[in-house]
């Protein structure tokens, strides 16, 4: 999997178009969820997003598109509700720890922390990682992709600017 990563975040860097790359070969585990990244706040943003358990957790990778270059944050929202033209029907970030946002010690970070994805100049943007957990306690809430960088610090949310994308977290049976 590690050789699909390293040409995938090539491909990207390099600005084509299109990923050779299936989803299936990015994904170590049993799919259990997705969310379709739909836009938000007059942007064109849009996007897939899938979720598989594996032996740490849960496997999060997220494929997005007509987004500005750079960095965006990207975070599991609380209510699994996208119907405002802001997103703001999908409420803060989940957090049922009560932990702060941005801690470096995944024992530590509230379960909405996604980071950032990484966006092309193109305004592609790629985001696979592993977060600790139950997978059953994602599903029905909501994926929001942000207009800016989120800054892993910033309290309670990382200061990552508008909600450009939502899409609903919804269980594979």
């Amino acid at each position: 999997m590690h050789n699909y990563l390293i040409l995938l975040a090539v491909l990207v860097i390099a600005g084509c178009k299109t990923v050779p790359v299936k989803h299936q070969d990015l994904i170590s585990g049993k799919v259990f969820a997705t969310a379709r990244i739909e836009c938000r706040s007059n942007s064109n943003a849009e996007g897939q997003a899938w979720f598989a358990k594996n032996k740490d957790g849960i496997q999060v990778l997220v494929v997005a598109k007509n987004l500005t270059p750079g960095l965006h944050g990207i975070h599991i929202h609380e209510i699994g509700d996208c119907s405002a033209d802001d997103a703001s029907s999908a409420g803060p970030h989940y957090n049922p720890g009560h932990h702060k946002h941005g801690s470096s010690d995944p024992a530590m970070f509230h379960k909405g922390d996604l980071g950032n994805i990484v966006v092309s100049n193109q305004g592609y943007g790629i985001l696979n990682l592993g977060i600790p957990g139950d997978w059953k306690d994602i599903i029905g809430k909501s994926l929001v992709l942000h207009a800016s960088v989120d800054d892993l610090k910033s309290q309670p949310a990382g200061d990552s600017g508008g909600r450009i994308g939502c899409g609903v977290i919804k269980a594979i049976y």
